[in-house]
This record gives structure tokens, C-alpha cells and sequence, in this order.
């Protein structure tokens, strides 16, 4: 086997440490987004007013609900919804939308919109908000209730959560920006000065590259499914990438590392 130069091992050093550093944020940067929404899981403002029964018959459809990932405070954003009727006949839904407001009473804030829908016909509708009541570090909760009419309880209900977060005088779209472009550029780099300092016997083997390699792409996935909106896809690929991450790491640990070749 070949042996390892100093200047070599300092490289694999310093690429593994950049690998690391990327992984980790990736890691922790796709949690907290992913946690967001699983918190608003529990977000019903004041629960023993509200009339929300899913057995009743629906009428129409709350498809889609598209949230900002990131605010930051004092920034105005939109959120926006996507109402079909799948019926054969002409409905009048009446869209309730509460949001975490801390500065209002029960710290919510409730408005609602009534529509008039063809049938087979989609339409969109958008909600504007801000976080200036939000403290940095906070999440932002909004849930959508579907009623047939107003004299009706809700029957469909879809909800977000958005994350309120500061990094100077950084719009929310620069930081998610920055933060994914960060630890792109840590894992890639990482992989490319570990790979320029390793042996040959350590690139035939595969072993440890083929590790970063597959762990980065789990987390990119993850990303992309984030990003889209697509939060249940992103939730059970957080959970793959965690445990491919367990796994990898017995895989390299029990094969041939590095310290065979230092």
C-alpha cells in the first residue's frame, strides 16, 4: 500500500473538515424547514371555536398551498392557495385563513374570502402577511379551512409553517440562497480536496468517496424537494438521508479506512 505524504494527510484533513461543515448545515438548514411545517401540524388558533369536520362531504378542494420557506422581520410576502370545485355543479366556498399573529388577541389572526367556482374549474388566491410581530429565530404559522358555506364547518384543511429568521438586512430569498450556495460549495470542495490528496488504493476502493458522494446527493434531493413544496416527499427523504448517513458511516468504519493508509 502506498503511504501517506504529510502534505497528503492535510489535505484529507482539511477536505473531510469542509465535507463535514457542509454536511452539517445542509443537515440542520433542511431540518429546521422541515420542522416548520411538522409544527404546524398543531397550529388550530383557538381549537374549541373552530368547526372543522373532515367526514363531511367535499364539496370543493384546497389543492395547494404555497408558503415563502423564509421571512425575515418586517418583511411583507404572499401566500398563495389553489381552490378546484370537482364536482358537476356550481359551489360557494368560503376560504378561512388564521396566521400566528403575537400582536393581535389570541395571538392569531383570522379573515376569510368567499368564492363562486364552475364546475371542474381551479382557481388561485393569494394572502398577503408579514412578520413584524414575530421575533427572529420563530416560526410563522398559517392553516387554510375549506367550508362548504358559511353556514357549514370546514371539511378539507391544509397548513404551513414559515420560518421567520435574520441575517443583516438580507431578504429571506438571499439568505436560503446563501445558505444552500455555502454548503454546496463546502461539500463539493470537501469531496474534490479529499479525492486530489488520496492514494490510488483509496480511490480504487471507493470506499469513504462513494459515502460523500452518496450522502450530498441525498441531502441536494432533500433540498429540491423543500424548495418545490413538496412536504411530504421531503419529510420521508430527511428521514432516508439521516439513515443513510448511520449506515454509510458503519459501512466506511467497517471497511478499510484511513488510518490503513497513514
Amino acid at each position: 500500500m502506498e503511504t501517506l505524504k504529510t502534505k497528503q494527510k492535510i489535505g484529507l484533513i482539511i477536505g473531510s473538515i469542509l465535507f463535514v461543515a457542509g454536511l452539517v448545515l445542509g443537515f440542520f438548514f433542511n431540518i429546521r424547514l422541515v420542522w416548520s411545517f411538522i409544527e404546524g401540524m398543531s397550529f388550530w388558533g383557538y381549537p374549541e371555536v373552530i368547526d372543522f369536520d373532515p367526514s363531511l362531504p367535499k364539496e370543493g378542494m384546497i389543492t395547494q398551498i404555497k408558503c415563502p420557506l423564509l421571512i425575515t422581520p418586517y418583511e411583507s410576502k404572499e401566500i398563495r392557495f389553489r381552490i378546484k370545485n370537482p364536482k358537476e355543479y356550481e359551489i360557494k366556498p368560503l376560504l378561512e385563513i388564521l396566521d400566528s399573529n403575537p400582536g393581535m388577541e389570541g395571538n392569531i389572526t383570522r379573515s376569510y374570502e368567499e368564492f363562486v367556482i364552475e364546475p371542474g374549474e381551479t382557481i388561485e388566491t393569494s394572502y398577503a402577511f408579514s412578520s413584524r410581530n414575530i421575533t427572529p429565530n420563530s416560526v410563522f404559522f398559517v392553516r387554510a379551512l375549506l367550508h362548504q358555506t358559511g353556514y357549514y364547518p370546514a371539511s378539507t384543511t391544509k397548513h404551513c409553517g414559515v420560518l421567520v429568521y435574520q441575517v443583516g438586512r438580507l431578504p429571506g430569498i438571499a439568505i436560503i440562497s446563501l445558505v444552500i450556495g455555502i454548503f454546496l460549495a463546502l461539500l463539493l470542495s470537501g469531496i474534490w480536496i479529499w479525492w486530489k490528496n488520496s492514494t490510488a488504493y483509496m480511490r480504487r476502493s471507493n470506499r469513504i468517496l462513494n459515502g460523500m458522494i452518496s450522502l450530498s446527493v441525498f441531502l441536494v434531493a432533500n433540498m429540491v424537494t423543500i424548495v418545490l413544496g413538496w412536504k411530504i416527499p421531503a419529510i420521508i427523504l430527511l428521514v432516508v438521508t439521516i439513515l443513510a448517513f448511520f449506515a454509510i458511516l458503519q459501512h466506511i468504519l467497517t471497511g478499510s479506512g484511513l488510518n490503513s493508509e497513514m
